[in-house]
């Protein structure tokens, strides 16, 4: 696939069932330290557009969505992640893309 750089880290199936246990915790990192990071350094986006590179599961863009964000395109070289990806974002109007960041 072009602008895939090689099998992305999080395509190792083991390897992303190890950090999908972990994302199933209500103590995870992603939701205790990053996601609030993030919002905060982001600030108001409301009407903002949104490309999200290594979006991962795309948790972000469900918030940035859902707190008034016009669009949401999520881009990630592993296909597990953007197939989780595209479950965070079912029913919504996001957007994501298997690709390599450097091809962005």
């Amino acid at each position: 696939m072009s602008g895939l750089p090689g099998p992305a880290f999080y395509d190792d199936d083991a390897r992303f069932a190890a950090y999908w246990a972990t994302r199933d915790r209500p103590d995870n990192p992603n939701d205790t330290l990053e996601q609030p990071m993030l919002r905060a350094l982001v600030g108001d986006i409301r009407e903002r557009r949104i490309l999200d590179l290594g979006c991962g599961a795309a948790t972000f863009g469900h918030y940035a969505l859902a707190h008034g964000a016009q669009t949401y395109v999520g881009v990630d070289a592993s296909a597990n992640m953007i197939a989780a990806a595209m479950t965070t974002l079912a029913g919504t109007s996001g957007q994501v893309e298997h690709a390599g960041i450097e091809t962005w």
